[in-house]
């Protein structure tokens, strides 16, 4: 629903009413009216910020980004996720520093050779990344040290379901320069727990909300 609200402000006036009824037929009232009064508490609160112009001396985008699955491990019992089996048949398994390694210096290689001055590293997708910590570190360790021999910046960055995110983890990945690119929120606090509970059922929204402003 949300999704269709959006696309429906991105949508020429001759369009709006088909797509309106087509949102009407499939989406209760009282859902349309809680999902627009959520839009508008976001929109009010971008629009509170002003930026400043973006410099003219930015760097050309990368068109190269290496993710990093490094292990299966979540914390998480999310009703969609689509690794859930896989999770319980290889909970043990791990990236070791030993492959990490092999696809850093690969990544760098190809940086090198297309000229390319940097390139983004991520941690993502069907697990949680904080549980892959010491790994998370080994990496942050080789790029910098790819960063010095190559003479390429090397971005590194990770998404999070934000329950692990203590003041002291996000401390020690600001100094390491670590990027948290994102925090998975999926809506309001019935929504989210509905979709991203605990293995106990437990919903997850305090926990990520209370480690959200580290």
């Amino acid at each position: 629903l949300g999704y269709a609200l959006m696309r429906l402000r991105l949508l020429p006036d001759s369009q709006i009413h088909g797509e309106a009824d087509s949102i009407a037929e499939k989406f209760s009232v009282s859902d349309i009216l809680i999902c627009t009064k959520e839009a508008d508490k976001v929109l009010t609160l971008l629009r509170r910020y002003t930026l400043p112009p973006p410099s003219k001396h930015r760097p050309v985008p990368s068109p190269y980004t290496l993710s990093l699955h490094t292990s299966l491990k979540c914390n998480l019992a999310c009703s969609y996720c689509f690794a859930a089996l896989a999770r319980k048949r290889d909970w043990l398994q791990t990236m070791s520093y030993a492959t990490a390694q092999r696809a850093l210096d690969w990544f760098a290689d190809l940086l090198v050779e297309k000229g390319v001055l940097w390139g983004v590293i991520g941690f993502n997708l069907a697990a949680e990344p904080l549980l892959s910590w010491d790994v998370l570190i080994f990496v942050d360790d080789y790029r910098k040290h790819l960063q010095r021999t190559r003479q390429i910046s090397l971005l590194l960055g990770s998404v999070t379901n934000g329950t692990l995110l203590t003041e002291k983890k996000a401390r020690h990945l600001r100094e390491r320069d670590i990027i948290i690119s994102t925090v998975s929120v999926d809506g309001p606090p019935d929504i989210h727990d509905a979709l991203r509970p605990f293995p106990n059922g437990r919903g997850s929204y305090q926990a990520m909300i209370r480690n959200l402003p580290h």
